[in-house]
C-alpha cells in the first residue's frame, strides 16, 4: 500500500485521536450523567474452588486446543469438537470444578507433554456472579485473574485488571503463548446456540459483498469542532494505511459537525443497520460502558449510541460481524450483570465474537493494540482471530525500534504512534506499563479457533494516473472463476465530491438572507449516505480463473487521489484487489 507523507496537521490530529481513542475520562460537560454505575463484582479475591484438582474429561496426545467446560455441558460441546476435528485440530477437555491455579497448572502439563503444538485454549462458562458465589456452586463457572493496574489507576481505574491472560502465559513473562478465548455462557441453552451460530459462520458458503465489508462507529470526542474534525481526519487516515483499499468501509462518526453524522436522533438505528449489513469487522472507537456506549447530542436532547434496547435489534445472522470494541468497561465479563459485548454474543443473532476492555481503556495503549490488530489481520493474514490478539498482545510490548516482527509499515506506524505518547504524556507516565495493562484488559469473549475467511488475492495493472473523461484500461489476474466487480472509488481519507457539495447546497438552503430555497433542503442522512458512498464509476463482468482485461470509464467529475477496487464472487470462495492512482483535470 502506498505511503503518505504526515504533515504536521496529521500529527496534531493525531494527538486528537490519542486524547480521545478509548479515553475513560468522564465527559461530564460532553454528554447527561449516566444512571449506571461500573457494577464489577471482581476484586481479586472473588472466592473459588480450593483443593479440587482439574478434571480430566478427555485428554489426548498431540493436543491442538484444550477446552475448559463444565462436565455437565460436556454433551453439549459434541457438534463443536466434531467440526473442529474435521479442521484436523485435535481437543483435550477438562472440568471446570477446579481453582484458577490448578487450571493452570494443568494447562501447563498438558504443554509442555505437546510443546510447539499447543496453541489454543478454550474457557466455557462466566465468572461466578453474586448469587453463585453466595451459593457456593461453582461447577458452571470458570475463575479469572486479576492483575494490579499501575498506569490506568491514575486515571480513575479500578485497582485491579480482570483478565483471562494468564491462562495462556505458560512461562511467567506476561505474555501469552496461548490465544484464549472465553465464552461466558450461564447454561446449555447459551452454549448451543453459540456453537450451532459458529459452525454457521465459518460453514457459510455465501462469497458476496458482505465479505469485504468493515464498518467502523467513532464516539464523539467532544473537544469541539476543530478538534473533532482532526480525530476524523485521522481515524480515516488510521483506517486508510491499516485496511487495504480492496475492503468497502463505512464510517459513523457521532460528531454532528462531520459528514459522516447522520442526524442524531437516528444514530443508533443506522449504527444497528451497518451491524445487520454483516460484514468481516464491525469496529467501535470511543467512550464505553458496562451497559451502554457514549451519547451524542442533538440540541437540547441526548440520544445513546447503542444501550441495551438495541441490542435485540441487532441481527446479522450468518454474515455476522466480528464486534471490535476500542473502548472502555465494554468487556468487563467479570461484573455483577453481563457487559454490553457478552450480551451481544450470547443472543441468539449477534456477533460471533467480540474483542473487548475489561477496565478503563487508555488512548496510547489501546492505539497501539488496534494498530498491530489491522497488521496482523489484513497484512500478515493471520488465520485466527485468537491469534490475531495474542500477537498483538505480543508485538504491543516490543519496543517499535528493534521490533524484527514487525513489516516496515507497520514498524513506522508504531514509531510514529510511540514518538507522539513520549512527547504528550505526562513525565512520570509510564508508557510501557500502560501497554501492558492492555494485554492483560482486552480479552476475546469468542473461541480463538475462529477461521478468518481471507479472500485470494487479485493482482491489477493500471497505469498510476489518468485523465477524466477518460477511458481506464484494467488489465489483471484472478485465481477464481466469477463475477467481476471494478470500482472506480475516491481514496478513504478524502470526502467524496458529492458529500462536499451536499454540504454546500445545505449552507446556501439554511443561509439567513430572507430567500426561500427553490429545491427541498439537503438533509443530513442524504450527507451521510453521499459520504460513505466512495464509487465513482462502477463496471461487472463474468471472467474465467487467470488473467483478465477490461475497461472502465472515468466520469468528467473524477479527480484527485483514487484506487481501482476489485472484487470476486465465486462459489466456493472470494478476492480482492486493489490498485490506486491519480485522477487529473484534462488540460485545456
Amino acid at each position: 500500500m502506498k505511503r503518505y507523507q504526515k504533515s504536521d496537521s496529521q500529527l496534531v490530529a493525531c494527538l486528537a485521536l490519542v486524547a480521545w481513542l478509548g479515553l475513560g475520562i468522564p465527559l461530564a460537560a460532553q454528554q447527561p450523567p449516566s444512571p449506571f454505575r461500573n457494577p464489577l463484582r471482581g476484586t481479586g479475591t472473588t472466592p473459588a474452588p480450593i483443593g479440587k484438582p482439574a478434571t480430566e474429561l478427555k485428554v489426548v496426545n498431540d493436543t491442538d486446543a484444550i477446552v475448559i467446560c463444565p462436565k455437565v455441558w460436556h454433551a453439549e460441546l459434541k457438534p463443536w469438537l466434531v467440526h473442529r476435528e474435521q479442521q484436523g485440530l485435535t481437543i483435550s477437555i477438562l472440568d471446570t470444578l477446579a481453582s484458577r491455579d490448578e487450571l493452570k497448572q494443568k494447562i501447563q502439563s498438558i504443554a509442555a507433554a505437546n510443546p510447539q503444538r499447543l496453541k489454543y485454549l478454550l474457557l466455557i462458562g462466566d465468572v461466578a456472579s453474586t448469587e453463585v458465589i453466595a451459593s457456593g456452586d461453582f461447577s458452571q463457572t470458570i475463575p479469572t485473574y486479576y492483575v494490579d493496574s499501575k498506569a490506568m489507576v491514575r486515571f480513575g481505574s479500578e485497582p485491579h485488571i480482570a483478565t483471562d491472560n494468564p491462562y495462556g502465559d505458560l512461562d511467567q513473562d506476561g505474555l501469552p503463548e496461548l490465544a484464549v478465548g472465553r465464552i461466558p455462557c450461564d447454561n446449555e441453552l447459551e452454549l448451543r446456540s453459540w456453537i450451532t451460530r459458529l459452525i454457521q459462520y465459518e460453514k457459510n458458503n455465501d462469497f458476496s459483498e458482505w465479505r469485504r465489508r468493515v464498518h467502523v462507529v467513532a464516539g464523539v470526542g467532544g473537544f469541539g469542532v476543530l478538534i473533532d474534525s482532526a480525530v476524523e481526519m485521522t481515524a480515516k487516515q488510521f483506517l486508510s494505511q491499516g485496511i487495504p483499499h480492496g475492503y468497502s468501509i463505512s464510517l459513523t462518526q457521532a460528531s454532528p459537525a462531520s459528514p459522516y453524522c447522520p442526524p442524531p436522533s437516528e444514530f443508533a438505528n443506522t449504527t444497528i443497520k451497518r451491524f445487520n449489513e454483516g460484514g468481516l469487522f464491525w469496529i467501535y472507537m470511543g467512550h464505553g460502558n458496562i451497559r451502554h456506549l457514549d451519547f451524542i447530542r442533538d440540541e437540547d436532547r441526548w440520544h445513546c449510541i447503542m444501550d441495551e434496547q438495541c441490542l435485540a435489534q441487532i441481527q446479522p445472522g450468518a454474515k455476522s460481524p466480528i464486534a471490535v470494541f476500542l473502548a472502555c468497561y465494554t468487556g468487563a465479563f467479570d461484573a455483577k450483570e453481563d457487559s454490553i459485548a457478552e450480551r451481544l454474543i450470547k443472543q441468539p443473532n449477534g456477533p460471533i465474537a467480540a474483542l473487548a476492555g475489561s477496565r478503563m481503556t487508555g488512548p496510547y495503549g489501546m492505539s497501539v493494540m488496534g494498530s498491530e490488530m489491522l497488521e496482523i489481520c489484513f497484512e500478515d493474514r493471520c488465520e485466527t482471530l485468537g491469534d490475531i490478539l495474542r500477537q498483538a498482545k505480543c508485538r504491543s510490548m516490543t519496543k517499535a525500534e528493534v521490533d524484527a516482527t514487525a513489516s516496515p509499515k507497520g514498524d513506522d506506524k508504531r514509531q510514529w504512534i510511540d514518538r507522539l505518547a513520549t512527547a504528550l504524556s505526562p513525565s512520570n507516565h509510564d508508557l510501557d506499563q500502560e501497554r501492558f495493562e492492555h494485554v492483560h484488559m482486552m480479552n476475546l469473549l469468542g473461541d480463538p479457533m475462529l477461521r478468518i475467511h481471507h479472500p485470494e488475492p487479485i493482482t491489477l495493472t493500471i497505469e498510476s494516473s489518468a485523465e477524466s473523461s477518460s477511458t481506464l484500461k484494467v488489465r489483471g489476474h484472478s485465481p477464481l472463476d466469477g463475477l467481476l466487480t471494478l470500482d472506480l472509488i475516491v481514496r478513504r481519507d478524502r470526502v467524496p465530491d458529492a458529500a462536499k457539495q451536499a454540504i454546500q447546497t445545505q449552507k446556501k438552503s439554511t443561509s439567513t438572507n430572507g430567500d426561500t430555497p427553490s429545491d427541498p433542503p439537503i438533509t443530513k442522512t442524504e450527507i451521510y449516505e453521499l459520504a460513505n458512498q466512495p464509487t465513482l464509476a462502477h463496471h461487472s463482468m463474468m471472467i474465467k480463473a487467470g488473467e483478465f482485461e477490461t475497461e472502465i470509464q472515468i466520469p468528467a467529475e473524477a479527480k484527485g487521489a483514487c484506487a481501482i477496487r476489485a472484487f470476486v464472487e465465486s462459489e466456493a470462495n472470494w478476492g480482492l484487489g486493489a490498485h490506486e492512482l491519480t485522477i487529473r483535470t484534462p488540460k485545456k
